[in-house]
């Protein structure tokens, strides 16, 4: 689990699953994302960003649609909504967003 010097996981997260008993892995921070996961029964906390490759049995999609709206957004600011290949501009910052979102999505239906 990240720690501070005080011993207390980083993210605001996971103080509040710690402070209810839980066992985290904090990978919301960066300090949290250089420890190890060291038990299977250990809550990780990570970004959308960083998901892919997670796997298990349960998966909570905590502000899903923050993050959607911030990869539609990130997406027309960025160069990738511009060509006319699919459509609008709007119609492939959706189709990146979407891709972007199948990966947490996927992380747990792999596992169905």
């Amino acid at each position: 689990m990240a720690k501070l010097a005080d011993g207390l996981p980083n993210s605001v997260l996971a103080k509040s699953m710690t402070g209810k008993g839980l066992e985290v892995w904090d990978g919301l921070t960066g300090s949290g994302r250089r420890e190890i996961a060291h038990s299977p029964d250990q809550y990780r906390l990570i970004q959308y960003d960083s998901c892919r490759g997670l796997e298990g049995w349960i998966v909570f999609c905590l502000g899903f649609d923050d993050f959607w709206n911030y990869k539609f957004e990130s997406s027309l600011a960025d160069d990738i909504a511009d060509s006319d290949l699919f459509g609008s501009a709007e119609e492939e910052a959706k189709l990146e967003v979407a891709r972007w979102c199948m990966i947490a999505i996927l992380a747990l239906s792999t596992q169905l």
